[in-house]
């Protein structure tokens, strides 16, 4: 068994693992406790075939000796299960904060309730003292002893880290921060006859959380964020120490080594880490990389907000690169409806893809049930058909097209399968069905697909260096519908469609042109700091070719434009400049820039647009518009159209970005698609402009909760309750218990 603590269970004790002090110390009684009165008496003995006195547990041999206690295999007398027992050393009961850490960690695992936390049984109080506490034995290794052997290859790195997260993630809405991720606090087991499965341990240090409350400084240096040195975390804190963590596992060690813990904490606050790639000995993905290099920002704001968010990222860099691993039926992320839905469909298909011809029926029905599960979320993110079979090949072909739109593969295949799946690929074949279904169906997804390209056109039309891949999304639409609008901004000529369109259908794209849709992906991400990163890293890894390169450079020198939501709405049309003499449509698109930002895998335009233009001032505020766009906003939100509001929420704001309304409908929307930080930053944003409705003040309170920022939470209620909220002192009751009465303040 690996430990279960500190222990290191290579080395045998010559004597048993206390000294006891020269006189026992008296303990304050728990609060609601009558004061214990006993005589002050020589240390109990601990001997291996012994039963612990006052206890059931028999000792049957020592594990090892860690900082805190000593670790023992035991078995519970009566019921015989096999148990691992820790006892606090003698020596360390009259420090407080130890004490306080192996309560800790006998209450973390009764307030968590997770799967990935160790099981704790039993806690007494010996007649000498010392605590004892009685958990889930576990054979197993630790991730620091795997490691130690072989590097993970990436779905066994993935499978680990998701299990990581998700008991992280528990434990956050516990309201308790793990504070010492490492390899070594990390039990892999067997379970459901699979291996990997992930136990996390040593909840000894962990922190009950009072948001802003200044704590010991605990933990391990090589896995501590900056800001825990300084005595101050929250739930990003173990964010940053999965960073670490990933980070070992790629590369071998942590970032951040040195000679001394002091040396280490001060690279942690002041060195920026190098990127994984360029420390380990294997090719890293660049996806891979910049995820690991999030979790690592020094500014806790920069970092994945939640551990559901990190790991639905991890999930999405997992499809990218094709990757299957054992645990791929683990529940999804509760993240947004939609990204939730790509992420269960797309690891459906790369299961359906994995599964062998014979197989077991126990492995047929879990990819049976995870099929399921991401047909009934798809159905959150695409409107479908009324009903089919689910091995009809009209659905099977359908289903196909939308995971791979989920994934932004519409025209485009990846650039490291030029083979592999497309939207419109899969939406031909079942055309070619020829079945009156099929067609009905075909027409609705070429819509659905269609407006999406052209949302995405519109969102980077007007924005310093962005228009190449505007006018991309734009060509891309027209290859699923004809859009008028889409037309009017490419220009792009009948036979210049048809040629793409073919091209499309039979996948004939060079690996340049590949490689120049790239950006186009990274782009159409819906998460604003993922877009600049993964353009970030696309520049830096000098893979998309030099054209593409500069339009990039462009785009980067205003982050601005792709680090923020924008209107995903109509704006004013643009007449295309009239056809220069001579121009067939044969010729390449340059998006008006010249050599310095074409997409080579579109086909030009008739009609080359003028150069750039500089970006216009932005317009006068119009509040009339803007209350008439919420007042419609309102009225889609009442019949459930949260997308379509939020497009005019968007437009609402730009025509005066001081409408209140506007930023609590999309702080409302934010909530229900679980985007809590989101929802957060804009009622700050409305409670500046308007601080007088106490049920703003609630729903900024409601939106801290949920990111666990409790502190902040409790300020927001109590403004609420001051403003005379009826709902604000449930809520405060409600903190409270969350927090306890032991971090009430």
């Amino acid at each position: 068994m690996a430990d279960v603590g500190d222990a290191e269970p290579d080395a045998e004790p010559d004597a048993e693992p206390d000294a006891e002090p020269a006189e026992p110390p008296s303990q304050a009684p728990e609060p609601g406790r009558e004061p214990r009165r006993r005589k002050a008496s020589r240390r109990l003995a601990l001997g291996v075939g012994s039963v612990v006195p006052g206890t059931p547990y028999r000792l049957h041999r020592w594990l090892g000796d860690g900082g805190m206690g000593a670790v023992f295999e035991a078995q519970h007398v009566d019921t015989e299960r096999r148990v691992a027992v820790k006892v606090l050393h003698a020596q360390r009961r009259t420090l407080k904060w130890v004490v306080e850490g192996f309560r800790n960690e006998a209450r973390a695992s009764a307030r968590i309730g997770s799967p990935h936390i160790v099981d704790i049984y039993d806690f007494k109080e010996l007649d000498d003292g010392r605590l004892l506490i009685a958990m889930e034995f576990l054979e197993g290794p630790t991730l620091h002893e795997v490691i130690s052997n072989e590097p993970l290859d990436w779905p066994r790195l993935v499978a680990v880290t998701r299990q990581v997260c998700k008991g992280l993630s528990a434990a956050h809405r516990a309201g308790i921060v793990h504070r010492d991720i490492k390899p070594e606090n990390i039990i892999l087991i067997r379970r459901d006859g699979r291996d990997d499965f992930v136990k996390l341990l040593d909840f000894g240090v962990a922190l009950f959380i009072q948001d802003g409350s200044t704590v010991r400084m605990s933990g391990t240096a090589q896995y501590m964020a900056p800001e825990s040195s300084e005595g101050v975390s929250d739930a990003r804190a173990d964010i940053y120490s999965v960073g670490c963590l990933l980070y070992a596992l790629i590369v071998g060690d942590p970032p951040f080594e040195g000679n001394t813990p002091s040396d280490i904490l001060a690279k942690q606050r002041e060195q920026e880490p190098l990127p994984p790639s360029r420390s380990a000995d294997r090719p890293v993905p660049r996806d891979l990389d910049a995820l690991v290099l999030r979790c690592l920002a020094k500014d806790p704001d920069e970092r994945f907000q939640t551990m559901d968010e990190l790991e639905a990222a991890l999930c999405e860099v997992q499809l990218a690169n094709g990757w299957v691993t054992a645990w791929d039926d683990l529940a999804p992320p509760e993240v947004e409806e939609e990204r939730r839905a790509r992420i269960v469909a797309g690891l459906a298909e790369l299961s359906a893809k994995a599964r062998p011809r014979a197989t077991s029926w126990p492995r047929l029905l879990l990819v049976g049930l995870l099929a399921a599960v991401a047909v009934t979320v798809a159905v959150l993110a695409w409107p479908r058909a009324d009903s089919t079979e689910v091995d009809d090949p009209l659905e099977e072909h359908a289903q196909a097209a939308q995971r791979a739109a989920a994934r932004f593969y519409f025209v485009y295949p990846p650039h490291s399968d030029p083979d592999g799946s497309t939207a419109y690929r899969e939406l031909l074949a079942l055309e070619d069905l020829g079945t009156r279904a099929a067609e009905q169906r075909g027409a609705q997804l070429r819509q659905e697909f269609a407006t999406t390209l052209v949302r995405l056109g519109d969102r980077y039309w007007d924005f310093e260096g962005a228009r190449p891949f505007a006018y991309e999304y734009y060509a891309s639409a027209l290859v699923f519908a004809e859009d008028e609008h889409a037309r009017e901004r490419t220009g792009l000529s009948p036979a210049g469609l048809e040629r793409l369109r073919t091209r499309a259908a039979t996948g004939d794209f060079t690996e340049l042109e590949l490689l120049a849709t790239e950006p186009l992906l990274a782009l159409a991400d819906p998460d604003p700091k993922t877009r600049v990163e993964k353009l970030e890293a696309l520049r830096s890894e000098h893979s998309v070719p030099a054209s593409v390169a500069a339009s990039l450079d462009r785009v980067l020198e205003h982050p601005e434009h792709v680090d923020s939501h924008v209107a995903q709405a109509d704006p004013p049309r643009v007449d295309p400049t009239p056809p220069s003499d001579g121009d067939d449509g044969e010729g390449s698109t340059d998006g008006g820039g010249g050599s310095t930002g074409p997409v080579p895998a579109v086909d030009g335009p008739d009609d080359e647009p003028p150069p750039d233009k500089p970006k216009p001032e932005l317009p006068k505020r119009d509040p009339a518009a803007a209350r008439a766009l919420v007042a419609e906003a309102a009225g889609l939100m009442a019949r459930g159209d949260r997308a379509k509001a939020e497009i005019l929420y968007n437009r609402a704001l730009e025509a005066d970005s001081r409408n209140v309304e506007a930023l609590d409908g999309l702080a409302q929307i934010s909530f229900v698609q679980s985007r809590y930080a989101e929802s957060a930053k804009r009622l700050e944003r409305a409670v500046k402009l308007s601080g007088r409705s106490p049920s703003r003040w609630l729903k900024l309170g409601d939106a801290y909760f949920k990111t666990l920022r409790y502190g902040a939470a409790r300020k927001a209620y109590q403004r609420a309750l001051e403003l005379g909220d009826p709902e604000a002192p449930g809520r405060l009751k409600k903190l409270e218990s969350k927090l306890g009465p032991e971090d009430e303040g």
